[in-house]
């Protein structure tokens, strides 16, 4: 909409400056031959003398109108936002909070999306208290702990893993793949607050995002490489120095509405974070 405007300002202000060349070479030539120019009706007439008004703006008050409303709805475009789709709408999240300082960045980026979020402690509540809340899906925040430290996200994915689809963040992703038998381990360099240049498959979270792209990792532990269940494709992952797979940044079940990203799309310094999460709910809508 915002270019709708700033094209027809454009026409208008063109066709402004082009009525106002043509009229004055009329007007002149008018005069130079000693005719007297009807300026409210833009003819020349040797026989008549005109007595109106001869100011441009008087004479054509209609056009200089549109050309005003045209600007100032330009503008207001340029400065309203427009509405971000509510690709969630009526719809019902789940957030399993491991304690994390980040989790309510995350309930704000979803609730942008329109989704209504629950927030529950991982020692607030059951798995079967979770599944009579019956979301339409289910994430397993960032924190400080390990898997086994992260109350009810093991058992929420063992036991939710079929019937819901479960975003995992940071340390969710790690206690999904640790779910399915893979191994954590604790990785060479501790990224607290860093960006990495995390590559993909153009797969699930990531579906039609640049490739690579910078987010931003708070972790020390990693998805070993070599100990990622079968069930699992990766996603993305950081390249070492000769270009080959470092570690794995996302991972996603092949037959299960099941993912995981090690990174936290959802701090500032991560690009099109928001996408990502938006991925999330559209791929899994029903």
């Amino acid at each position: 909409m915002r270019k709708v405007w700033w094209v027809l300002v454009t026409l208008v202000v063109a066709a402004f400056i082009g009525h106002y060349i043509t009229d004055q070479a009329a007007i002149d030539q008018c005069l130079d031959s000693g005719g007297s120019y009807f300026y409210d009706q833009h003819y020349c007439s040797e026989t008549e003398s005109y007595t109106g008004s001869t100011n441009y703006i008087a004479n054509h008050l209609g056009f200089i109108i549109l050309l005003i409303l045209s600007i100032v709805f330009a503008v207001g475009a340029y400065f309203i936002k427009a509405p971000k789709p509510m690709v969630g709408k009526h719809k019902r999240l789940l957030m399993i909070d491991n304690y994390d300082s980040f989790t309510y960045n995350l309930v704000q980026y979803f609730a942008d999306l329109g989704l209504d979020v629950l927030v529950k402690r991982n020692d607030e509540l059951t798995v079967k208290e979770a599944k009579e809340i019956n979301p339409d899906y289910i994430v397993i925040s960032p924190g400080p702990a390990t898997p086994n430290e992260s109350g009810i996200s093991l058992a929420v994915i063992e036991e939710l893993a079929h019937d819901y689809p479960i975003l995992g963040v940071c340390l969710g992703h790690q206690a999904m793949a640790q779910v399915f038998g893979g191994k954590i381990v604790r990785a060479k360099q501790v990224m607290h607050g860093k960006t990495s240049e995390i590559h993909h498959t153009d797969k699930g979270v990531f579906k039609d995002l640049p490739n690579p792209l910078e987010a931003t990792r708070y972790h020390s532990l990693i998805v070993d490489n070599k100990s990622l269940p079968k069930e699992f494709e990766v996603t993305a992952w950081t390249e070492d120095e000769e270009g080959e797979l470092e570690y794995i940044m996302g991972i996603k079940h092949r037959s299960l509405k099941l993912e995981g990203v090690q990174f936290h799309p959802e701090s500032i310094m991560s690009q099109h974070g928001h996408q990502m999460l938006k991925n999330f709910i559209v791929e899994y809508r029903d």
